[in-house]
């Protein structure tokens, strides 16, 4: 599922404890860090993106944290394998700092917003896929795919918040 990266954005703007996300969000533009085109991959490994770390390491920062991290972005940014593809994995977001779940929990349900029906809409549309023509089953599979990928990240993101441990985070 390829998600937009301004939904981190968007939805670190929403968690609302954060100071200064549009101020952090132009430093991450002019360094080029960010680009309004980038995607995020998720699958059902984990998240990947380009400088996804730096990205919520800056969004998520406060203000001394953010000064340290613009000085060592900007002096490992000439070292791209740092700041290359990034991946968190299942177990990474489980393990993830509370604001981190939080914000990919949050982005995670944004896009699932996006979706013209919803993923028990599309659970009960494939019990009768038989009445389908060919395309139609097959992008209600296609969907109904993509919505279960982001329904189990959320679910690894959202395990402290419940307190059943590993709460339906499949691996």
């Amino acid at each position: 599922v390829e998600v937009d990266i301004s939904l981190m954005y968007e939805s670190a703007k929403t968690i609302g404890h954060f100071n200064n996300i549009e101020k952090k969000w132009k430093w991450l533009k002019r360094q080029e860090i960010v680009e309004d085109s980038d995607k995020i991959s998720i699958d059902r490994h984990g998240i990947h993106g380009l400088h996804m770390m730096a990205i919520i390491k800056v969004l998520l920062s406060d203000n001394k944290e953010f000064k340290t991290l613009k000085k060592d972005l900007i002096d490992e940014s000439d070292d791209e394998d740092e700041l290359a593809i990034a991946t968190l994995s299942k177990d990474d977001l489980r393990q993830a700092p509370d604001t981190w779940q939080q914000l990919i929990y949050t982005m995670v349900e944004k896009q699932l917003e996006t979706y013209n029906t919803s993923y028990e809409d599309n659970h009960e549309l494939l019990k009768k896929d038989a009445f389908l023509t060919s395309r139609k089953r097959y992008s209600l599979h296609i969907r109904y795919g993509q919505q279960s990928i982001l329904r189990n990240i959320a679910e690894c993101c959202n395990n402290k918040a419940n307190t059943k441990q590993n709460s339906g985070c499949k691996t």
